[in-house]
Protein backbone atom coordinates (compact mmCIF):
# COMPACT_ATOMS: atom_id res chain seq x y z
CA UNK A 1 0.00 0.00 0.00
CA UNK A 2 1.39 3.38 -0.97
CA UNK A 3 2.20 5.87 1.77
CA UNK A 4 0.66 9.31 1.98
CA UNK A 5 3.00 12.02 0.81
CA UNK A 6 4.36 14.21 3.57
CA UNK A 7 4.89 17.92 3.03
CA UNK A 8 8.58 18.82 3.16
CA UNK A 9 10.07 21.99 4.51
CA UNK A 10 11.02 24.53 1.86
CA UNK A 11 14.20 25.04 3.90
CA UNK A 12 15.08 21.35 4.17
CA UNK A 13 18.34 21.81 2.28
CA UNK A 14 19.07 25.38 3.41
CA UNK A 15 22.44 25.72 5.11
CA UNK A 16 22.52 28.65 7.55
CA UNK A 17 25.73 30.67 7.60
CA UNK A 18 28.38 29.40 9.97
CA UNK A 19 29.31 32.48 11.96
CA UNK A 20 30.97 32.55 15.34
CA UNK A 21 30.11 35.11 17.97
CA UNK A 22 29.17 35.76 21.57
CA UNK A 23 26.57 33.08 22.25
CA UNK A 24 25.53 34.77 25.49
CA UNK A 25 24.33 37.90 23.71
CA UNK A 26 20.57 38.09 23.24
CA UNK A 27 19.76 37.99 19.50
CA UNK A 28 18.05 40.98 17.96
CA UNK A 29 15.73 38.80 15.90
CA UNK A 30 14.42 35.23 15.97
CA UNK A 31 13.57 33.65 12.61
CA UNK A 32 11.25 30.67 12.82
CA UNK A 33 9.69 28.55 10.12
CA UNK A 34 5.96 27.93 10.66
CA UNK A 35 5.00 24.73 8.83
CA UNK A 36 1.77 24.44 10.82
CA UNK A 37 0.00 27.36 9.12
CA UNK A 38 -3.05 26.91 6.88
CA UNK A 39 -3.58 29.61 4.26
CA UNK A 40 -6.60 30.54 2.19
CA UNK A 41 -6.45 33.22 -0.49
CA UNK A 42 -9.82 34.67 -1.52
CA UNK A 43 -10.71 36.85 -4.51
CA UNK A 44 -14.14 38.45 -4.76
CA UNK A 45 -16.01 37.25 -7.82
CA UNK A 46 -17.47 39.40 -10.60
CA UNK A 47 -15.22 42.29 -9.63
CA UNK A 48 -17.65 42.99 -6.79
CA UNK A 49 -15.98 43.39 -3.38
CA UNK A 50 -19.12 44.17 -1.37
CA UNK A 51 -20.57 40.69 -0.95
CA UNK A 52 -17.31 39.14 0.24
CA UNK A 53 -16.59 42.15 2.44
CA UNK A 54 -20.00 41.79 4.08
CA UNK A 55 -19.38 38.10 4.78
CA UNK A 56 -16.06 38.89 6.45
CA UNK A 57 -17.56 41.76 8.41
CA UNK A 58 -20.36 39.57 9.76
CA UNK A 59 -17.99 36.73 10.59
CA UNK A 60 -15.70 39.07 12.52
CA UNK A 61 -18.66 40.81 14.21
CA UNK A 62 -17.43 44.20 13.04
CA UNK A 63 -19.47 47.32 12.44
CA UNK A 64 -17.80 48.06 9.11
CA UNK A 65 -15.57 46.18 6.66
CA UNK A 66 -11.85 45.90 7.19
CA UNK A 67 -9.91 48.66 5.49
CA UNK A 68 -7.14 47.69 3.05
CA UNK A 69 -4.03 46.60 4.99
CA UNK A 70 -6.13 45.88 8.09
CA UNK A 71 -6.50 42.52 9.81
CA UNK A 72 -8.58 41.05 12.62
CA UNK A 73 -8.67 37.79 14.58
CA UNK A 74 -11.47 35.41 15.50
CA UNK A 75 -11.68 31.71 16.34
CA UNK A 76 -7.95 31.31 15.92
CA UNK A 77 -7.94 32.84 12.44
CA UNK A 78 -6.19 35.97 11.25
CA UNK A 79 -8.21 37.56 8.45
CA UNK A 80 -6.31 40.08 6.33
CA UNK A 81 -7.75 42.57 3.84
CA UNK A 82 -4.91 42.94 1.37
CA UNK A 83 -6.89 44.78 -1.30
CA UNK A 84 -10.42 45.72 -2.34
CA UNK A 85 -11.00 42.28 -3.87
CA UNK A 86 -8.58 40.10 -1.89
CA UNK A 87 -8.49 38.53 1.56
CA UNK A 88 -6.04 36.11 3.14
CA UNK A 89 -7.06 33.84 6.01
CA UNK A 90 -4.41 32.27 8.24
CA UNK A 91 -4.81 29.67 10.95
CA UNK A 92 -2.63 27.25 12.89
CA UNK A 93 -3.15 23.52 12.48
CA UNK A 94 -4.88 21.58 13.90
CA UNK A 95 -6.85 24.09 16.01
CA UNK A 96 -8.01 26.27 13.13
CA UNK A 97 -9.14 23.50 10.76
CA UNK A 98 -12.84 23.72 11.70
CA UNK A 99 -12.86 27.52 11.65
CA UNK A 100 -11.22 27.55 8.22
CA UNK A 101 -13.80 25.12 6.88
CA UNK A 102 -16.57 27.30 8.30
CA UNK A 103 -15.38 30.53 6.73
CA UNK A 104 -14.68 28.77 3.43
CA UNK A 105 -18.25 27.50 3.40
CA UNK A 106 -19.60 31.00 4.04
CA UNK A 107 -17.50 32.62 1.31
CA UNK A 108 -17.46 29.99 -1.44
CA UNK A 109 -20.43 31.49 -3.31
CA UNK A 110 -18.89 34.98 -3.33
CA UNK A 111 -15.20 34.29 -3.82
CA UNK A 112 -12.70 32.20 -5.69
CA UNK A 113 -10.76 30.42 -2.94
CA UNK A 114 -7.27 28.98 -3.22
CA UNK A 115 -5.56 26.85 -0.59
CA UNK A 116 -1.99 28.18 -0.43
CA UNK A 117 -0.92 26.13 2.59
CA UNK A 118 1.62 24.05 0.68
CA UNK A 119 2.64 26.80 -1.72
CA UNK A 120 4.11 29.27 0.74
CA UNK A 121 6.99 29.36 3.15
CA UNK A 122 5.80 31.09 6.32
CA UNK A 123 8.46 32.71 8.48
CA UNK A 124 7.81 34.32 11.85
CA UNK A 125 10.08 37.19 12.87
CA UNK A 126 10.19 38.34 16.46
CA UNK A 127 12.60 40.31 18.57
CA UNK A 128 13.49 43.89 19.38
CA UNK A 129 15.14 44.46 15.99
CA UNK A 130 12.66 42.66 13.74
CA UNK A 131 11.16 45.86 12.30
CA UNK A 132 14.64 47.32 11.72
CA UNK A 133 15.68 44.25 9.75
CA UNK A 134 12.57 44.32 7.58
CA UNK A 135 13.08 48.04 6.97
CA UNK A 136 16.24 47.14 5.08
CA UNK A 137 14.15 45.49 2.40
CA UNK A 138 10.58 46.78 2.38
CA UNK A 139 9.22 50.20 1.53
CA UNK A 140 6.50 49.77 4.17
CA UNK A 141 7.00 52.06 7.16
CA UNK A 142 6.70 49.60 10.04
CA UNK A 143 7.56 52.30 12.57
CA UNK A 144 4.76 54.64 11.54
CA UNK A 145 2.52 55.83 14.36
CA UNK A 146 -0.44 55.40 12.03
CA UNK A 147 0.30 51.71 11.46
CA UNK A 148 -2.65 49.53 12.40
CA UNK A 149 -2.22 47.25 15.40
CA UNK A 150 -2.90 44.24 13.17
CA UNK A 151 -2.42 44.37 9.45
CA UNK A 152 -1.11 42.85 6.26
CA UNK A 153 0.23 44.10 2.96
CA UNK A 154 1.87 42.89 -0.19
CA UNK A 155 5.41 44.15 -0.56
CA UNK A 156 8.67 43.33 -2.30
CA UNK A 157 11.86 42.51 -0.38
CA UNK A 158 15.09 41.99 -2.31
CA UNK A 159 13.04 41.68 -5.55
CA UNK A 160 10.99 38.88 -3.96
CA UNK A 161 7.19 39.22 -3.56
CA UNK A 162 6.20 38.89 0.10
CA UNK A 163 2.91 39.05 1.96
CA UNK A 164 3.77 40.62 5.30
CA UNK A 165 1.49 40.50 8.33
CA UNK A 166 2.18 42.23 11.62
CA UNK A 167 0.86 42.46 15.13
CA UNK A 168 2.08 45.41 17.17
CA UNK A 169 3.19 46.47 19.69
CA UNK A 170 4.14 42.81 20.18
CA UNK A 171 6.58 43.11 17.30
CA UNK A 172 5.49 39.85 15.65
CA UNK A 173 5.72 39.57 11.87
CA UNK A 174 4.78 36.71 9.56
CA UNK A 175 6.21 36.62 6.05
CA UNK A 176 4.59 34.54 3.32
CA UNK A 177 6.96 33.73 0.47
CA UNK A 178 6.64 31.41 -2.52
CA UNK A 179 8.54 28.21 -1.76
CA UNK A 180 10.67 28.62 -4.88
CA UNK A 181 12.17 31.79 -3.37
CA UNK A 182 12.84 30.23 0.04
CA UNK A 183 16.63 29.90 -0.19
CA UNK A 184 17.15 33.28 -1.86
CA UNK A 185 15.04 35.04 0.75
CA UNK A 186 16.71 33.30 3.69
CA UNK A 187 20.13 34.21 2.35
CA UNK A 188 19.13 37.87 2.26
CA UNK A 189 17.46 37.70 5.68
CA UNK A 190 20.49 36.15 7.39
CA UNK A 191 22.75 38.77 5.87
CA UNK A 192 20.40 41.60 6.90
CA UNK A 193 20.18 40.29 10.48
CA UNK A 194 23.88 39.66 10.89
CA UNK A 195 24.64 42.95 12.64
CA UNK A 196 21.98 42.53 15.36
CA UNK A 197 22.33 38.80 15.97
CA UNK A 198 19.80 36.16 15.00
CA UNK A 199 18.56 32.68 15.78
CA UNK A 200 17.04 30.40 13.14
CA UNK A 201 14.58 27.64 13.99
CA UNK A 202 13.79 25.41 11.01
CA UNK A 203 11.09 22.77 11.37
CA UNK A 204 12.18 19.16 11.92
CA UNK A 205 15.81 20.20 12.28
CA UNK A 206 17.98 21.13 15.21
CA UNK A 207 19.25 24.27 13.53
CA UNK A 208 19.98 27.14 15.85
CA UNK A 209 22.45 29.55 14.31
CA UNK A 210 23.43 32.81 15.95
CA UNK A 211 25.41 35.67 14.52
CA UNK A 212 26.12 39.05 15.98
CA UNK A 213 28.09 42.17 15.33
CA UNK A 214 30.89 40.98 17.58
CA UNK A 215 31.81 38.01 15.38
Amino acid sequence: MSELMQARSALETFLPPKISGNQDQKPGVVIEERPDICLLQMFARNNDPLQLANIMTQYLSLEKPLAPMAAASKNGLLICATGPLEYWVMGQKPDAIDALAQIQSKAEQSASIFDQSEGKLVLALTGAKAADILAKGTALDLHAKTLLAKGAAHTVIEHIPVLLTWQSPAGHYDLLIARSYAHSFMTWLCDAAREVGFVINISDRNTHTMANKND
